[in-house]
């Protein structure tokens, strides 16, 4: 999840909130400018409308309520000015809360539409207001989604406060299943809203789902959700799923000195990304049950939660050290480094004898969707940019070590164009084999080496 307000990990939600903490309560108060009667009339009904809706918000709404009937005018991607709940017509409402941001959301949309080709039911997006987002970034977003011949097909709520004060939350996607007669028939995460659930809803032959209730504090230390079958090794705890929090989640605590890194309901793959040390292009993936490894079904009995406490000084290798033993320990996987024979890219000047532009003042860089700017920053802040869009490793063999100034009109998201545009910068890739250290994930009980490997 993501919380409101901070990014942390993407994974099946996203979070909005550094720390957990209870949504605002204010209310949404629509600016009116009319001049004519006509004009003041229609404000006035909006106005009695927002008091109505107002007065609903006192309440927070649950499985088996029904919702009232609610109008609302802050409303895109809709023919009409205003939508309320009486505009949708099939047996089946599902409201899902979102934020421009949050890739969860996104994959989330593209699922919903997957199901609504097989079944009928309608969709309302919710944008609250604590997301961050307002009407020109939605605009924006829903235009690009349409250039892209990937458009979202469903009325939107932007600035919400009303709805996310009747269902509190603070990770997204969040979804509220209702009924034609407007009752509650779930409420819950990305990992329910599947075909199975869907065709149980419309059937209405019972839909029992386990509540998504997120945390509205954040926890102190996962010592107080564990059970008396977890593990505690050295400073480290470890247990299973904890239902009571939103799935990958984050916290860092410092006390005194000491910190306290705390990892809650993460897939296997998320523990080692955050353990590693190397970036995921030097990762060799060799295990059996690899959809158990990324929990790709959103399966509760594939997440675990960690949590590490270390003198405050610990550097990140140490660390690094001490997570992949304590994650070897814990799960049925096994990670080591070893040097290998391997493709790789090898950075390199073109012409040596020429001078790298290098400027003096604070470092810096910058990466947008058209450029890439490094100021006075080392080859290696461009090496690790090159490693996270670059399927091969990336060695510097440029043999630079002053800081240098780098200006390049292309993103290293187009990675094709950027790579060309190096040339210009007197930098090229250069494609060879060399023995280097990579991260191989195996099955502990591993023996052969007959399984397919993943490169990343």
């Amino acid at each position: 999840m993501r919380q409101l307000n901070q990014t942390y990990c993407t994974g099946t939600h996203s979070s909005i909130g550094g720390s957990f903490s209870s949504l605002s309560n204010e209310r949404m108060s629509p600016v009116f400018s009319f001049k004519k009667p006509k004009q003041l009339a229609l404000a006035g009904l909006l106005a009695l409308l927002l008091i109505a809706n107002t007065a609903w918000a006192q309440k927070e709404y649950t499985v088996g309520d029904t919702l009232p009937q609610l109008t609302w005018n802050n409303v895109l991607n809709y023919k009409w000015g205003s939508i309320s709940t009486t505009s949708f017509k099939n047996d089946l409402l599902i409201i899902d809360f979102w934020a421009t941001w949050c890739s969860s959301c996104i994959k989330g949309l593209s699922k919903l539409d997957s199901l609504r080709r097989e079944f009928n039911f309608n969709v309302l997006l919710v944008n609250p207001a604590i997301s961050g987002d307002d009407e020109q970034k939605i605009n924006s977003f829903l235009e690009k989604r349409r250039s892209k011949g990937t458009p979202v097909r469903y009325p939107t709520l932007f600035k919400d406060s009303l709805l996310a004060s009747m269902f509190p939350f603070n990770a997204v996607p969040h979804y509220i299943w209702l009924n034609k007669d407007r009752k509650i028939l779930a409420i819950t995460g990305a990992e329910s809203v599947t075909a199975v659930n869907i065709r149980k809803a419309l059937s209405g032959t019972g839909l029992d789902l386990p509540v998504k209730k997120d945390m509205l504090v954040a926890p102190a230390s996962l010592a107080s959700y564990i059970d008396s079958s977890s593990t505690k090794v050295f400073g480290a705890w470890f247990t299973s799923y904890v239902k009571e929090i939103p799935d990958n989640y984050f916290n860092s605590k410092i006390n005194g000195r000491t910190k306290t890194l705390t990892w809650f309901n993460q897939s296997p793959y998320n523990l080692y990304t955050a353990a590693a040390n190397l970036p995921q292009n030097r990762w060799q993936i060799r295990i059996k049950d690899t959809a158990a490894f990324y929990n790709k079904a959103n399966a509760w009995e594939h997440l675990y939660s960690y949590e590490l406490t270390l003198p405050i000084t610990t550097p990140f290798l140490q660390q690094s050290v001490w997570m992949m033993q304590d994650l070897s320990k814990f799960l049925p996987y096994k990670a080591t480094v070893e040097a290998k024979d391997t493709e790789v890219y090898t950075l390199q000047r073109i012409d040596t004898s020429l001078r790298m532009p290098s400027s003096a003042g604070k470092a810096s860089l910058r990466v947008s969707d058209t450029a890439f700017t490094m100021r006075n920053s080392p080859v290696m802040k461009l090496i690790s940019i090159l490693d996270n869009y670059c399927l091969l490793p990336v060695i510097d063999e440029t043999g630079l070590t002053q800081n240098i100034d780098l200006h390049i009109p292309e993103s290293p998201r187009n990675l094709s164009a950027f790579i060309a545009a190096l040339r210009k910068q007197n930098l090229v890739l250069i494609k060879t084999q060399k023995r280097i250290p990579l991260l191989l994930i195996t099955d502990s009980s591993l023996q052969d080496n007959n399984h397919e490997i993943m490169k990343f």
